[in-house]
């Protein structure tokens, strides 16, 4: 180790990062391929959350018309009410009808 002019050990000197030819090839193909394969796999868990995201809010509007079911059905009961009283006037007034031509 160098020292300075005071006789004080000197730190070393930062060398600019290099690659040695001790790292083998293998290491870094097999650093890119982990590196590819976590990038993919990040990308799949993105198309597969979008896929879920827009299941749940298929699943949230069948929640959301479910809901509505009741008022619908009170809806239509109120409809058939209507027209089962309107059947019974047609009906009376037809029979009336009958009746006058009867006699």
């Amino acid at each position: 180790m160098a020292e300075t002019e005071d006789g004080a050990p000197r730190p070393p000197r930062a060398e600019p990062w290099h690659l040695d030819r001790k790292v083998p090839i293998a290491l870094i193909l097999a650093i890119l391929l982990q590196t590819f394969g976590a990038i993919w796999w990040a990308a799949t868990q993105e198309s597969r959350l979008a896929s879920l995201s827009s299941d749940v809010a298929r699943v949230e509007k069948k929640i959301d018309d479910q809901k509505d079911d009741p008022v619908r059905l009170a809806r239509l009961e109120g409809f058939r009410e209507d027209l089962a009283r309107r059947l019974d006037r047609f009906e009376a007034k037809l029979d009336k009808l009958i009746d006058e031509r009867t006699k």
